[in-house]
C-alpha cells in the first residue's frame, strides 16, 4: 500500500515565510536605491525626465501607485537601467538536481555553481555598449518599454529571487516618491558619488555627499 504523507501549514508558517520574503529584500532593496540615487546625481538629464514624467502622470497631489507604471514608460525604462548597472546581487549559487552539459563541460549532479548575473547585464551582446547609463535601450520608438526580458538581476526560472516582484515595487514607488517631493545635487564641497560599489555578499553605494531641495 502507498503512504500518503499529510502536510500542514498553519499561520506560524505563513508569518516566517513573510518574514525571510521582506527580511531578504531590505538589504537589496536599499542598496538598490542608493547606487540609483547616486546614477541620478551623475545623470541629472535623467532624473529630470524622470519628475518630468511623475509630475505630468500622478503630479503633486498623491503618492505614485503600482497602476501608474504602465502610464509610465520613461520611469519604468530608468528603473530597469538601475536595476542593470547596480545588479546588487552579481553571483547566486545553485545546486544541480542532475547531470548537466555546458559547452565542453559536463557538470555532475549535486555540484554547487555559481551564476554570473552581473556579466550578463553588462554583456555587450545583450546590452549595446553596457557601460553607459542609458534607460532609452529600455524603449522602442514608439516610447514603450522592450527588452525587460533580457534583463537577469533577479536571476531566471523556478529558482529566481522570490522577492522580485516586492523589489520593483518598492524601487518603483520610493523613487517616484522622493522625486516627486525633492531635487539632488552633487554636493559642491565634496567629490561627486561614486558609480564604483562597494564590494561584499551584495554590491552596495560608498558614502556620498549630496545637496536635498525640497520642491515648492
Amino acid at each position: 500500500k502507498s503512504k500518503i504523507k499529510v502536510f500542514s501549514f498553519t499561520e506560524e508558517n505563513l508569518i516566517a515565510i513573510l518574514y525571510d520574503l521582506f527580511l531578504g529584500s531590505i538589504e537589496t532593496t536599499s542598496n538598490t536605491i542608493g547606487l540609483g540615487l547616486a546614477y541620478l546625481i551623475r545623470y541629472p538629464e535623467v532624473q529630470a525626465r524622470v519628475r518630468k514624467e511623475v509630475d505630468s502622470v500622478i503630479g503633486r497631489s498623491r503618492f505614485a501607485t503600482l497602476a501608474d507604471r504602465e502610464k509610465m514608460p520613461y520611469t519604468c525604462a530608468a528603473m530597469l537601467e538601475i536595476f542593470r548597472v547596480t545588479c546588487v546581487v552579481p553571483i547566486g549559487p545553485r545546486k544541480l538536481h542532475k547531470d548537466a552539459t555546458f559547452g565542453s563541460y559536463k557538470i555532475p549532479k549535486g555540484t554547487t555553481v555559481f551564476p554570473n548575473f552581473w556579466s550578463i547585464c553588462n554583456d555587450e551582446r545583450v546590452f549595446e555598449e553596457p557601460h553607459e547609463f542609458r534607460p532609452e535601450r529600455f524603449l522602442d520608438s514608439q516610447g514603450r518599454v522592450i527588452n525587460e526580458d533580457k534583463l537577469m538581476p533577479f536571476a531566471m526560472g523556478k529558482r529566481n529571487c522570490m522577492g522580485e516582484n516586492i523589489a520593483r515595487a518598492i524601487v518603483f514607488i520610493i523613487f517616484t516618491g522622493i522625486l516627486q517631493q525633492f531635487e539632488f545635487e552633487t554636493s559642491p564641497d565634496n567629490p561627486k558619488p561614486s558609480l564604483e560599489p562597494d564590494l561584499g555578499i551584495t554590491l552596495m553605494p560608498k558614502p556620498f555627499s549630496l545637496i536635498v531641495k525640497a520642491r515648492h
